[in-house]
């Protein structure tokens, strides 16, 4: 029960003698805690140390906000921290808080609308209470984040049996390694070479089996120089391995089978050197390989007629228009990294220049944005007035031809009043109106 002045759920000490039920509420006040924010509409009834208003802030992280300097009653609400018309006050915040806490919560607004502050549930679409959430709270920690790579395992043009390796592969759940040796006792070393730890990284790139492999592949890959944070990211390079000398040669779709296929080839080969004591031969396991390979491209999986970034036009359901240059751009985004690549083919399908380039990125839009950015300004670099830019960014395309009598418009405006300046947002935003 709680009853002493200033306590509430958020701070009050544990109830005891208290009945089953209560001790069961109090032990998941934490938990609680942590899966829960306020939506604040005056800060009346918040707790300042104890209750979760601060969205970006983790419960740990917002104990470790306040000034450590602080003195004042164990009891105190958001309230105190605001003026007369609801504003967060500067010098109450810089008293609470660190600086850098501060300095954001000065930023901060309460919602307009609220008649009073609502506590929600973070992870509900609507804000509201359901076990369901409760549920997915309590497992978020052992499901993977959402990542692409599973509809392209998944949509890949592959026999099921490749895909469900694949996915095994990006899940790291093959028994190898310290798995192994947890559940076998087995010494964690390559049963390949005997020289390097048992992992898959190892086995699929740095393996003298492997490495002759790929050395010997059609691309001469030195997959001993290659370097994977996780299987995941090594299996996301069979589909996307970038192209640091693009030629139209380079067939993706067979990179991937080639790829796919030699894993799964190492794969078996360590099965039977573990359990049968069998040694691998590079050479016949590289004809194996580019057997399946062939058979595969003989059977139409493969497209042979790809050009370097697959086909965008048919991708974007367009007609090219007759032109002097076609220029392809895309872009790979690889932690806060975003590459672009940009090759630019004649009328004849000759390959002209091509260049890549790399920059901090804070999504793939911006990576696909800037990688446009480098095509066109190549473009005008080369004086290609005539060039046809073309990109896979569906929501990219959509929106520049949707916008584009903005630069019209703006040159307009401009010739209207007589300006010649820099135009910041707002000004824009009027001339993006249909």
């Amino acid at each position: 029960m709680i009853s002493s002045l200033g306590d509430n759920f958020w701070n009050c000490p544990n109830p005891s003698p208290a009945s089953f039920p209560a001790l069961g509420i109090f032990s998941c006040r934490d938990f609680i805690r942590k899966e829960s924010c306020w939506l604040t509409s005056n800060g009346g009834d918040i707790d300042l140390w104890c209750s979760p208003w601060i969205s970006w802030l983790s419960q740990d992280e917002y104990l470790a906000a306040f000034n450590p300097r602080v003195r004042d009653p164990q009891h105190a609400t958001l309230s105190s921290l605001l003026d007369a018309e609801g504003v967060l006050l500067r010098d109450a915040l810089n008293h609470w808080f660190i600086p850098e806490v501060a300095e954001k919560l000065g930023k901060f607004r309460f919602l307009e609308g609220l008649s009073r502050n609502v506590l929600v549930w973070r992870d509900s679409l609507d804000g509201r209470f359901s076990i369901k959430y409760v549920y997915r709270a309590l497992i978020k920690g052992r499901i993977p984040p959402p990542n692409g790579i599973w509809k392209m395992i998944w949509g890949a043009s592959v026999h099921f049996r490749t895909k469900l390796f694949l996915w095994k592969v990006s899940r790291n759940i093959l028994p190898c390694g310290q798995k192994l040796q947890e559940v076998m006792g087995s010494v964690s070393c390559c049963v390949l070479c005997g020289t390097e730890e048992d992992s898959l990284l190892h086995l699929f790139l740095h393996c003298v089996v492997a490495r002759q492999c790929w050395l010997r592949s059609p691309w001469g890959i030195r997959s001993d120089l290659l370097s994977f944070s996780s299987p995941l990211e090594l299996v996301h390079w069979f589909f996307d391995p970038g192209i640091s000398e693009p030629n139209l040669s380079f067939n993706f779709s067979q990179f991937f089978w080639f790829a796919s296929y030699l894993c799964g080839a190492l794969w078996q080969v360590r099965y039977k050197a573990f359990h049968e004591g069998t040694s691998a031969c590079p050479s016949a396991l590289l004809i194996q390989v580019q057997r399946l390979v062939a058979e595969a491209g003989e059977s139409g999986m493969i497209n042979t007629d790809q050009p370097p970034f697959g086909d965008v036009a048919h991708h974007l359901g367009v007609d090219l228009p007759p032109h002097e240059v076609t220029v392809y751009c895309d872009a790979a985004v690889r932690g806060g990294t975003g590459f672009f690549a940009v090759v630019a083919f004649d009328s004849e399908n000759a390959m002209l220049d091509a260049f890549t380039a790399k920059a901090p990125v804070s999504s793939p839009l911006e990576a696909e944005t800037m990688a446009l950015h480098h095509a066109a300004s190549f473009c005008s670099l080369r004086g290609w007035v005539t060039a046809v830019l073309l990109s896979d960014c569906q929501v990219l395309v959509d929106a520049v031809q949707k916008n584009n009598g903005v630069a019209h418009r703006l040159a307009a405006c401009a010739a209207a009043l007589d300006a010649c300046q820099v135009f910041d947002l707002g000004e824009v935003a009027p001339l993006l109106q249909p």
